[in-house]
């Protein structure tokens, strides 16, 4: 039995050896995580899928390249739900408000393409499509799947997206 702590206390003495000998040099550890993801990163002709051993999330940029550490997302960016036109992964009277605005001719430029918005399927994106968003964030029932992923690909944009 005293055999096998042998090892074990021979590994935690050089454990608290190289711990003082790392204290008393200038030694700076920079915080990193173990973790998975990150979205592709390139620059240039680089490109760049980060996945274990990355720095903290966040963006690191240097000439040319940039790096996005992070989780995995889906290649197309945010989950596109039917009916979230600010791709904040909600569907509610945020978005309705912003295909009202972009209806009537309001520039809402920083929202388009808004193909998020058709959610009656009729490849449009107007006053019918925010009718619908509201009716689904008060929690009535709606005959389309909004909430879900997936947007059309293809829609005539509104007004308020050709400024």
């Amino acid at each position: 039995m005293k055999r096998n702590r042998i090892p074990l206390l021979v590994g935690l003495l050089i454990a608290a050896g190289l711990g003082r000998v790392v204290a008393q040099s200038d030694a700076v550890v920079n915080w990193w995580v173990f973790a998975g993801g990150g979205a592709p990163s390139s620059g240039g002709a680089v490109t760049m899928n980060d996945t274990l051993g990355q720095p903290v999330i966040d963006l690191a940029q240097g000439g040319t390249v940039s790096l996005q550490a992070g989780y995995w997302v889906a290649a197309a960016g945010p989950t596109s739900l039917l009916g979230d036109v600010n791709a904040d992964d909600l569907v509610d009277s945020t978005d309705s408000l912003i295909i009202l605005s972009a209806d009537v001719g309001i520039d809402t430029s920083q929202f388009c393409p808004m193909n998020c918005g058709d959610t009656n399927a009729d490849g449009v994106v107007d006053s019918t499509d925010s009718l619908i968003i509201l009716s689904y964030d008060v929690g009535m029932p709606v005959p389309f799947p909004v909430g879900q992923p997936g947007c059309p690909a293809t829609i005539t944009q509104p007004p308020g997206c050709t400024l």
